[in-house]
């Protein structure tokens, strides 16, 4: 009974600690959004109640629908690119080869940079007259007139995701990397004995015992990427012709750029309600996880 009363009261404590935390999320978080939410509902001169007419507003808009296509081809390329680059360089590291530890500071070197400054390396890197992937690629003979990369709606949006993929694939790689040596030799020599080959002891052993990690990861990675904003507008600014504007160019644009407040509501709502409903997926699959252990 004495044990039960401690444990209820170190409970009644947690929360306590906790509150100070909650009180400012509450402040800084949920108010405004619940201030925004009331304000998508409402005319922007009159402040009445409109119903959904600010949402059939902007479901009327092209570049509304072009900023949705944009953050879908954006989102899923970038993750899975930084999901596969990172996978491949845990795998790399995982290995024992001589000088291997060397690598690794390098290849967590790009998560290391500012969003802005990776961008604007990136930006002379696509340069039309002076970049050096023309000059590569020139070299090589693969092209024979420069490309625009950024100038073209054709591979602009293209030039985005390379760049977003090399910028983000570390925190994958660090992530997988970590997940990786915590998985016990004993499973991996148990089925060596079994005569498993190196296919069969990664689908048997590596993958499940990095599911939990992967799950995290991906979900984390797909919201930052959703949530983008800085790489892509130092790089492109959304162009050309609106081409690589993803959902949060799109409101910032609109909010302050066409000054339209108002119309930038209904975007930000959306867009909070993707995050939010990929947080309440990650959580659902954790708890069924954890019940199913």
């Amino acid at each position: 009974m004495e044990r039960k009363r401690n444990g209820k009261s170190e409970e009644q404590m947690g929360y306590v600690l906790v509150l100070p935390a909650m009180a400012l999320i509450v402040l800084f978080f949920a108010v405004p959004f619940l201030d925004n939410l009331a304000a998508s509902f409402t005319g922007e001169n009159t402040g009445t109640f409109a119903g959904l007419e600010n949402y059939a507003k902007v479901l009327r808009e092209p570049a509304f629908f072009t900023a949705v296509k944009n953050t879908a081809i954006w989102t899923v390329s970038v993750t899975v690119a930084q999901f596969l680059i990172g996978f491949m360089l845990a795998l790399l590291c995982s290995r024992k080869i001589r000088g291997i530890s060397l690598l690794r500071p390098i290849f967590l070197f790009p998560w290391a940079i500012p969003g802005v400054v990776a961008a604007l390396a990136w930006k002379w890197i696509y340069n039309t007259d002076f970049g050096i992937l023309n000059l590569i690629l020139h070299n090589l003979g693969l092209i024979r007139e420069n490309i625009s990369w950024l100038t073209v709606p054709k591979t602009a949006l293209l030039a985005a995701i390379i760049m977003s993929a090399w910028k983000g694939s570390p925190f994958y790689f660090m992530m997988l990397f970590a997940g990786l040596t915590g998985v016990p030799e004993d499973l991996y020599e148990a089925a060596s004995i079994d005569g498993a080959n190196g296919v069969q002891r990664f689908f048997s052993i590596t993958l499940p015992q990095l599911a939990p990690v992967i799950t995290m990861s991906l979900t984390l990675g797909t919201i930052w990427t959703l949530n983008a904003y800085e790489n892509i507008f130092a790089l492109t600014g959304g162009g050309p012709s609106r081409q690589t504007e993803t959902l949060p160019l799109y409101i910032y644009s609109t909010a302050f750029t066409y000054f339209r407040m108002h119309d930038a509501v209904v975007p930000s709502i959306i867009l909070f309600l993707c995050v939010t409903g990929l947080a309440g997926i990650y959580l659902l699959v954790q708890k069924k996880g954890g019940q199913q252990a």
